[in-house]
């Protein structure tokens, strides 16, 4: 009898400050199973707080939020969190603001835009399927 071992899904906090992006991100990550939500916030002092709690290995961070925007905080957690991994979404388009982001901290970047059909290769390329593991 063969064992499969299941696929490691990250413990994630989702930081938006829109309440619809937040929910629906959220069911869409539910759905597709590659990842354990532990948290949701809506600002970058509260995700500081939020992964200094949870300590994801995770954290999906809207780029623009007032007070402590994404990038701002994800240089924080990167300081107080160092193995959180983290993947800014914007729905800015901005052929240089992915790169602009990996050099302030971010180990991932996403279009809003296209959400749905490329978080699930984002997160599966920052954790790669261990051996055994299915996809």
């Amino acid at each position: 009898m063969e064992t499969t071992v299941q696929p490691h899904r990250p413990r994630t906090l989702i930081v938006d400050n829109s309440p619809i992006f937040l929910r629906c991100l959220q069911r869409l990550l539910d759905v597709q199973g590659i990842v354990q939500v532990v948290g949701t916030v809506s600002d970058g002092r509260t995700a500081i707080d939020m992964a200094l709690k949870l300590a994801p290995e995770l954290v999906l961070m809207d780029l623009l939020m007032p007070d402590l925007d994404g990038l701002q905080t994800t240089m924080l957690l990167r300081q107080q969190v160092p193995d959180s991994r983290i993947i800014i979404m914007t729905a800015t388009e901005n052929s240089s603001l992915s790169s602009y982001c990996r050099a302030h901290g971010a180990h991932g970047f996403v279009s809003k835009h296209h959400v749905i059909n490329t978080l699930g290769t984002e997160i599966r390329r920052i954790f790669p399927p261990r051996p055994g593991q299915q996809n």
